[in-house]
């Protein structure tokens, strides 16, 4: 199989976490979820923590949730129901919200070499803040990863709310830093203009290859999560000065 590595800027997504609850005593009987989140076809199984006996499963709605006899809950199709856990004459209860299962091929653009599975590689770049449902190649230069339409969504939610200021984060690196005072995009980052002082831009010779990498990578990557095909996306970028309005270097 081949093995891929991959020089783009991931724009990860806002995923809150959720502190574990403090330990309580032994006999407390309580469930382990009191909500869950689920795709349709997904699955999670329920405990009920505590209990000793026979716990009794039932779901409010199975065409939404059903729950087999083991706690084992799984997402039928969207809404919402309850699942119930019958325990010594006792209910608990936990509330079900099914979201859509249907799934997004993002083709994001990625370099061959010999040193990173394709697990590596989504493990390196992904880590847990995106649930990947399957990473495979698409051709030469790109890798093909699944993911969850309602996660892709709320991706483009999130580069369109903050645009703005990830662009100002890449100028603010340290390879970048004091060379561009400010910079200008569209939210796909298809039309990107830097400011600078001429004479700081010329005494920095690899300033336009660190923008052409920082910009032009998040360029791709912004235009995949976005669905645009890889032969249609397109990124210029302009260098201006800032006292003549000058365009000291375009690319594209």
């Amino acid at each position: 199989m081949k093995k891929f590595i991959s020089f783009i800027l991931i724009l990860a997504l806002c995923i809150p976490l959720i502190s574990p609850a403090t330990a309580s005593a032994a006999t407390t009987i309580k469930l382990n979820k009191t909500k869950l989140e689920l795709h349709e076809g997904e699955s999670y199984t329920l405990k009920l923590k505590g209990a000793s006996g026979t716990v009794k499963w039932s779901s409010s709605k199975k065409s939404v949730a059903t729950v087999s006899s083991k706690g084992k809950v799984k997402a039928v199709k969207e809404g919402k129901a309850t699942i119930i856990a019958t325990y010594k004459n006792k209910t608990y209860k936990c509330n079900v919200t099914v979201i859509s299962g249907k799934k997004a091929d993002i083709i994001f653009t990625a370099f061959l070499t010999e040193d990173m599975s394709l697990e590596d590689y989504a493990k390196t770049f992904y880590g847990d803040n995106l649930k990947i449902l399957n990473i495979k190649e698409y051709d030469d230069e790109h890798i093909a990863v699944t993911i969850y339409e309602t996660d892709r969504l709320e991706m483009v939610k999130e580069i369109k709310n903050n645009y703005k200021d990830y662009a100002i984060s890449l100028i603010a690196d340290d390879n970048l830093k004091g060379i561009f005072t400010d910079v200008k995009t569209d939210k796909l980052f298809k039309n990107i203009k830097l400011y600078t002082d001429k004479d700081v831009f010329e005494s920095s010779p690899l300033a336009p290859l660190f923008a052409v990498i920082y910009f032009g990578l998040a360029s791709d990557t912004i235009q995949a999560i976005n669905l645009i095909d890889p032969e249609d996306r397109i990124c210029n970028i302009t260098i201006i000065d800032n006292a003549t309005g000058e365009i000291l270097l375009s690319i594209d």
